[in-house]
């Protein structure tokens, strides 16, 4: 079968979540099948629609540069009929048997299109919720959950936002850190127009906004089959007018190999060592954790391995704010292979994200690694953790519960034997057996 895979970004110059899967499934796939890559490139040294060819590790791949410096209205944030040209080009080169679109956010949903057009299947992965909400994560700039595009929200307050100084890449994970890739020029043009929209947008029930989400559920509704990475995204998405039959739970692969044999955990007789692992950032609730932690008085340790923007003025405020309690402890971000040895020091793994998690990679690593889970009650994290068996659910936000919850552990931390997973207890598919679960689908769709 020659299969094309579509995304956001590739390795080695993309490395996110929704990259690192298309990258590990087009390796386990090009042992037995043709496969090719097509995605964006981000390159300020480059002119836009620049093409480049590459080979990575055998696969090759169709990189088209896109800095989003044309996107100068709405509707440009998520079609662009310049790459869907380049797209054509491909499709019409390569001759697939059938397109897996992992993520079209700087490319262009036209590009579905124009492979149905061409009656080829087509797979789309929802790696995160930017069917539904042009930000990706369904949180306004006030922490606010929203319902998404079909339900009419004025998506100009968030755009407007998202570029700001203070926000960088926090709400606009998919255009990819406008402060720092996009020169000031453009994005001060860029906040002029979205400034405009807003204003006419009056609040709710903007046209621009209900025609975005016509656009996205016709073409999802008109795929071969759509895949969920849990049952809690299939929900998002069912709500949002997709009807379920068309949609498959496939869970991402994951290596546990790195687990097998990793020490476990032993508890230190000197007070809970809680431990966090994400980003210093205002949506993955670190503030919520680190006054919650500060309330908990008491014999404990936060040991908070985190990324941060250079010059982030959040993490920058968060450290500050910490400053005060030598029980708080920043440790830089930790690289995945290293995590197996970081985590096996640590208590309780603390999770307080105040945005619907799709998947979390990392609260099934810390139950691999032994650990309890103290985490936020909602989006994926209750398929993940259960109440009363490996950890705790709590209010997303609710800094009094957060503090009264770790109080009470580090006062009776006889608890947590309890609460410990067990090996064995967390279903988890590794990458050749996400491999098998895709072609199963590949191969019914392209029969039918």
């Amino acid at each position: 079968m020659r299969i094309l895979q579509v995304a956001n970004g590739f390795p080695p110059t993309a490395l996110a979540g929704a990259e690192s899967h298309t990258y590990a499934l087009a390796q386990q796939l090009a042992g037995s099948h043709t496969v090719q890559v097509f995605c964006r490139e981000s390159d300020l040294t480059r002119p836009d629609y620049t093409i480049i060819q590459d080979t990575v590790e055998g696969t090759p791949v169709t990189r088209v540069v896109n800095n989003l410096l044309d996107a100068m209205d709405y509707e440009g944030l998520y079609r662009n009929r310049r790459i869907e040209q380049i797209f054509i080009g491909v499709l019409d080169q390569f001759h697939p048997d059938l397109v897996h679109f992992q993520h079209c956010v700087a490319l262009s949903v036209g590009c579905i299109e124009q492979a149905l057009v061409r009656r080829l299947p087509c797979v789309v992965t929802l790696h995160d919720y930017w069917y539904i909400c042009p930000t990706t994560n369904l949180l306004r700039p006030d922490l606010v959950l929203c319902p998404g595009t079909h339900h009419g929200p004025n998506c100009f307050d968030c755009l407007h936002f998202a570029p700001a100084p203070l926000a960088g890449a926090t709400f606009l994970p998919g255009y990819l850190r406008w402060r720092e890739i996009i020169p000031r020029s453009v994005r001060l043009k860029v906040l002029g127009w979205l400034g405009r929209l807003r204003a006419r947008a009056e609040g709710s029930g903007s046209p621009l906004v209900l025609k975005r989400a016509d656009d996205m559920r016709g073409l999802l509704a008109r795929s071969s089959a759509i895949i969920a990475p849990s049952e809690y995204v299939k929900s998002r998405y069912v709500e949002f007018g997709i009807s379920p039959d068309l949609i498959r739970v496939i869970p991402l692969g994951m290596d546990a190999q790195q687990w097998t044999g990793a020490p476990r955990p032993a508890h230190a007789t000197d007070g809970i060592r809680f431990a966090y692992v994400g980003g210093l950032t205002r949506h993955k609730g670190a503030e919520v954790m680190v006054r919650a932690f500060m309330q908990a008085q008491g014999p404990a340790e936060l040991y908070i391995f985190g990324f941060e923007l250079p010059g982030d003025a959040f993490a920058a405020r968060l450290k500050g704010l910490a400053a005060s309690d030598a029980r708080i402890h920043f440790m830089g971000p930790v690289p995945n292979q290293a995590l197996p040895q970081a985590l096996s020091s640590m208590d309780v793994f603390l999770m307080p994200t105040l945005a619907e998690e799709t998947f979390s990679f990392v609260a099934r690593e810390a139950i691999l690694a032994g650990l309890p889970v103290i985490a936020s009650n909602m989006g994926v994290i209750p398929e993940i953790v259960h109440e009363g068996v490996n950890g705790r659910l709590l209010a997303p936000g609710n800094v009094d519960e957060w503090a009264a919850c770790l109080r009470g552990l580090i006062e009776r931390p006889e608890q947590l034997e309890s609460l410990r997973p067990r090996r064995g207890d967390l279903a988890v598919r590794s990458f050749e057996e996400n491999a098998e679960d895709h072609l199963a689908l590949y191969q019914e769709v392209w029969q039918t």
